[in-house]
């Protein structure tokens, strides 16, 4: 644990005999009823539901991204952030996560469970937060605070260009309302023009307020492959005042082309 962490790091080093799955458990205080769990780009609510007839161990499976959330009684029994796909599940108040696994040949999954052979050593790192002060998920902070557990901000020496002092800080773009920025990059039809991604929790419509470095002559709503929308129904919008661009997000994501 790093002075001024809500959660403990864990580092898991091993590998996994053949036709084995390694799983790691965490006994909690209550009865888990449901989990908040992190998708590759939003969250969703899982509940204990058996898979097969084995009476001892028959919990499904969720693979899940970023984080785990037990609750009960919704509220929160602890948190897991992990970086890597991983899966977990929960069997009354433990909860358990697949951290190796080696499976060749499927081994009765019937073509949906992992098939492959792994015999060499890994490392897994994952974090246990305490239950007080944990983030609902629809807020985003859940996300933002296993983000900096995941990927956390590096910093790298910029040596001179000769031109002057660099400044001591700078943003490209700043979300106001609560949103994540979560890629901003050139686009790859006109390097001129600057996309951003935009990310909102709520599961309801957000009017999203981003402030950006330079202004642009307009923006425009594309699509992931920053392409227009064709056909599509409850599509976001944008306007642009300054340097400040208005995007009224319906959905959870959005993605912006800013013109300059």
């Amino acid at each position: 644990m790093r002075q001024g962490e809500p959660y403990l790091r864990i580092i898991t080093e091993g590998k996994a005999p053949s036709s084995y799955t390694v799983m790691v458990k965490f006994p909690l205080r209550s009865t888990i009823e449901s989990m908040d769990v992190g998708t590759p780009y939003h969250w969703n609510k899982v509940y204990p539901m058996d898979y097969g007839t084995n009476k001892d161990f028959n919990a499904t499976m969720w693979a899940t991204h970023d984080f785990v959330v037990p609750n009960a009684s919704q509220v929160p029994l602890a948190a897991i952030y992990h970086s890597a796909t991983s899966a977990w599940t929960s069997n009354d108040n433990t909860l358990y996560g697949v951290v190796l696994r080696n499976t060749p040949g499927g081994h009765g999954c019937r073509g949906y469970g992992a098939d492959g052979s792994d015999d060499e050593i890994h490392v897994q790192t994952y974090a246990l937060r305490i239950p007080s002060g944990i983030p609902n998920p629809q807020s985003g902070k859940l996300l933002k605070e296993a983000r900096q557990y995941n990927t956390p901000m590096q910093a790298i020496p910029v040596p001179s260009n000769g031109t002057g002092n660099l400044p001591l800080t700078y943003s490209i773009a700043t979300a106001t309302k609560g949103s994540l920025v979560t890629s901003a990059k050139w686009s790859y039809t006109d390097p001129n023009d600057l996309i951003l991604r935009l990310y909102q929790a709520s599961n309801k419509p957000v009017s999203e307020i981003v402030t950006v470095s330079e202004k642009p002559s307009s923006c425009d709503i594309v699509t992931a492959l920053e392409k227009p929308f064709k056909n599509s129904n409850n599509i976001p919008s944008c306007s642009t005042t300054s340097n400040t661009v208005m995007v009224k997000m319906p959905n959870a994501i959005a993605t912006v082309k800013l013109e300059y």
